[in-house]
């Protein structure tokens, strides 16, 4: 915890009597303190392997505080949890309250870790808040609240992955809505890292199976809505 010391009255009279005066404040009115909005599938399903083709997996929802002007010293930053449509406790689970600290030299905090619940609910969308209450010196907030979205899954809880090779693989979904056109989607990771190179599998229009073959061993694969 924090103290500071205020001088007032007499005292500060007398430093400026003195022609000394008080040093300035390390953060100015322009320092900035921020949290950003962001996605999440609450659920990944996975095809790496014919042995665990179709797992899914609950996924966690990473937030970052920031901050700009002086990183001299540390910054606190109190915020809360705000529900909206995703409710904390149903949807995703977190203190209502907390402190992250961004460490000097640094103008954004660790990763603040939010595990999300698989709620099996392919396309839903749900959003709640988190609002920066105050900071440790204080600095204007910019902007104090970020919009936090749980998406639903990759893949449609009809659609299976159909394990071929590394290289190739398929979908069959079994209720897609007659009209719907849709691909399996593969990406190819490049040897350094992201970018990831997108190899789109064949159009199906309502129930199928959609396959795709890449030149490469396939990083992820996934659902995808075809648009024209």
């Amino acid at each position: 915890m924090r103290t500071r010391l205020l001088l007032t009255g007499l005292a500060a009279a007398s430093l400026v009597a003195t022609g000394l005066t008080a040093a300035s404040p390390a953060y100015a009115t322009s320092n900035t303190a921020g949290i950003s909005s962001g996605s999440t599938n609450q659920y990944l399903q996975f095809c790496s392997s014919a042995s665990t083709c179709n797992e899914q997996q609950p996924q966690d929802m990473y937030i970052q505080f920031t901050r700009t002007g002086s990183t001299s010293g540390p910054l606190d930053i109190f915020y809360k949890i705000v529900n909206g449509t995703a409710v904390d406790g149903t949807d995703f689970n977190t203190p209502a309250t907390g402190e992250a600290i961004i460490a000097a030299g640094q103008i954004v905090s660790p990763d603040f870790e939010i595990p999300l619940v698989n709620e099996h609910q392919y396309g839903t969308s749900k959003s709640f808040s988190i609002v920066i209450t105050s900071t440790t010196p204080s600095v204007t907030l910019s902007p104090g609240t970020g919009t936090e979205t749980i998406l639903g899954g990759n893949v449609p809880l009809d659609c299976a992955f159909n394990w071929i090779s590394g290289t190739a693989q398929s979908m069959t979904c079994t209720a897609r809505p007659a009209s719907q056109v849709w691909q399996i989607q593969g990406e190819c990771k490049a040897d350094m890292g992201p970018p990831f190179i997108p190899e789109p599998g064949s159009d199906v229009t309502g129930d199928g199976t959609s396959s795709v073959s890449a030149p490469c061993t396939l990083f992820a694969t996934f659902f995808n809505l075809v648009t024209s």
